[in-house]
């Protein structure tokens, strides 16, 4: 059973949310996110910007016993190492444009990928 009535407040940090959404829930949580790379595409974020996100994106995900799952989507590929060599390690990435197996599941066809 699980704490319907869970709350938390701004103050708290990331961490300790997903820590008490995790006790709440019994459950460990699958973390999901679209475009993560908006903020490197996006022309009005500064150097100083993109350097936090990741350092955000690495201390959220990396070795966090409460997240079990990580999918983000986006065109720019994480494991990039201009972006961080902390990122090493944490993703396995997977190309819609060089994995046929998934073009049926993501709506590709070999006409629409171009490389």
């Amino acid at each position: 059973m699980y704490n319907k009535h869970f709350e938390c407040d701004e103050k708290e940090d990331f961490d300790e949310i997903i820590e008490k959404i995790c006790r709440s829930t019994c459950r460990k949580i699958v973390l999901i996110m679209n475009e993560w790379d908006l903020v490197f595409r996006d022309i009005s974020c500064d150097t100083e910007s993109r350097r936090d996100y990741l350092i955000f994106l690495i201390l959220l995900i990396k070795d966090n016993p409460n997240i079990v799952l990580t999918f983000m989507t986006g065109i720019l590929p994480i494991k990039n190492e201009r972006l961080s060599p902390s990122i090493k390690g944490i993703f396995d990435e997977f190309s819609m444009t060089s994995n046929s197996y998934l073009y049926e599941y993501v709506g590709f066809t070999n006409d629409d990928v171009e490389e």
